[in-house]
């Protein structure tokens, strides 16, 4: 893989050996020093076509959502019902409009036909082709995107975790009683993540 720090400019080859079966990870230029964001566009790809094949085994028609021009719609998977109704009710209350999923292969198609503004997935092995779906998407697609994962792998609000899995922020499940402070939090800071693009968007125009 070829890199070009963006601060110094200095082209780096990391070898396939020394890729991490990941997203997206982070390393320091040699050079500078600066820590560099990698998109591994080849986990997305390689992942991508595991779950093509899959559909095309076993494909299910689906026809897109319509919900209201220009509304709030956040897709939300989850198992554990407890969390599935506390969370359909925060949003709800937030005035988003509410997709769900039957079962994974659904939800996939689902996640490629229509444009969410918010995606909350259960973190369970079995969601794993929904977030390869999220990790293929172009970066423009996937800035407007706020993406959140709920389980048992960390800390609620823990920034590395949500990092090496791609997603703006993890929540613990056992938050439950405090889930609406938590996704509160999670609204706030995605305003705070995509300042900069807006700021720039606006200078563009």
């Amino acid at each position: 893989m070829d890199l070009t720090c963006a601060n110094c400019q200095k082209e780096i080859f990391l070898p396939p050996e020394k890729i991490p079966n990941v997203p997206r990870f982070a390393l320091k230029c040699p050079g500078c020093g600066e820590r560099i964001v990698v998109e591994n566009e080849a986990y997305a790809k390689e992942n991508k076509t595991a779950v093509d094949k899959e559909q095309v085994r076993q494909t299910k028609s689906i026809e897109p959502d319509f919900f209201p021009p220009g509304a709030n719609v956040a897709f939300l998977f989850t198992i554990n019902e407890e969390i599935g109704l506390k969370v359909s009710e925060f949003f709800q209350e937030k005035e988003f409009y509410i997709s769900t999923a039957e079962d994974v292969q659904e939800g996939v198609l689902k996640l490629r036909l229509n444009d969410y503004q918010l995606i909350l997935l259960e973190d369970r092995e079995e969601i794993a082709p929904l977030l390869t779906e999220i990790h293929s998407w172009p970066g423009k697609k996937r800035r407007n995107v706020n993406c959140l994962l709920i389980g048992d792998r960390a800390p609620s609000m823990h920034q590395q975790e949500a990092f090496y899995r791609g997603v703006n922020f993890y929540l613990h499940i056992n938050d439950k009683d405090r889930i609406d402070d938590l996704l509160e939090q999670c609204l706030n800071g995605f305003v705070l993540y995509n300042e900069p693009w807006t700021m720039a968007l606006m200078v563009e125009e």
